[in-house]
C-alpha cells in the first residue's frame, strides 16, 4: 500500500486570546504542569493569562499543544501532551510564539526554560542568562532571542549557533 503523504493534514495552529482558548489551553496545562509535573494549579493558572496572546496546536480535533506570549516578550506556559512529544510540536509551537512576537514588533523574546528544556531553546537560537533558579518547585532557567537571530535560523536542524552576547 502506498502511504501518499500529501493527503496528510497539517496541525492546525490557533492564536488568541484567553477568553477564546481558556478552555482547551487550561485543560493541556493542567495535564502536563499540574497532573505530571506537581505544580499547584493556583501556580499555574495566574493572573497573566488575560494579557497574553495564547497558541494552541491540535492534531484534527484533538489539541496537543499549548503555550503564550506575554506583552514584554515572555514566552511562557509552553505544554505538549506526553503522548504527541518528540515530534516537533514544540517547535511548532515555539516558532508560532516567536512570529506572534514579530506581528507585534518585538525585537527580542525571553523565557523561563525548565532546565531539562535548555537544549531545545538553544537548538532554536535561544541563550541562557544568569544562574539556575527554582520555580514552582522546578529548576529554570532564564533564556533570551533576538528576533533578528530567529529568522536566520533552520528551525528544522538547529541555528548555526547564538549570537555571541545576550540581546540587551
Amino acid at each position: 500500500m502506498k502511504n501518499n503523504q500529501s493527503n496528510v493534514e497539517p496541525p492546525l495552529v490557533l492564536s488568541g486570546d484567553w477568553q477564546e482558548l481558556k478552555a482547551v489551553a487550561s485543560s493541556i496545562r493542567s495535564e502536563v504542569f499540574v497532573k505530571e509535573q506537581h505544580v499547584p494549579e493556583s501556580i499555574e493558572m495566574d493572573d497573566r493569562d488575560k494579557f497574553c496572546t495564547h497558541i494552541v496546536i491540535l492534531e484534527k480535533t484533538i489539541p496537543v499543544a499549548t503555550g503564550r506570549l506575554d506583552q514584554d516578550g515572555k514566552i511562557g506556559r509552553m505544554a505538549v501532551k506526553s503522548v504527541f512529544r518528540r515530534q516537533n510540536y514544540g517547535t511548532k509551537l515555539l516558532i508560532s510564539l516567536v512570529e506572534e512576537a514579530a506581528k507585534i514588533r518585538l525585537d527580542k523574546v525571553y523565557c523561563h526554560a525548565q532546565v531539562q528544556a535548555i537544549g531545545f531553546y538553544e537548538k532554536m537560537g535561544f541563550i541562557c542568562q544568569g544562574e539556575i533558579y527554582a520555580e514552582a518547585g522546578i529548576e529554570h532557567q532564564t533564556m533570551s532571542l533576538a528576533i533578528s537571530h530567529f529568522r536566520k535560523c533552520n528551525h528544522q536542524t538547529g541555528c548555526a549557533g547564538p549570537p555571541k552576547s545576550a540581546p540587551p
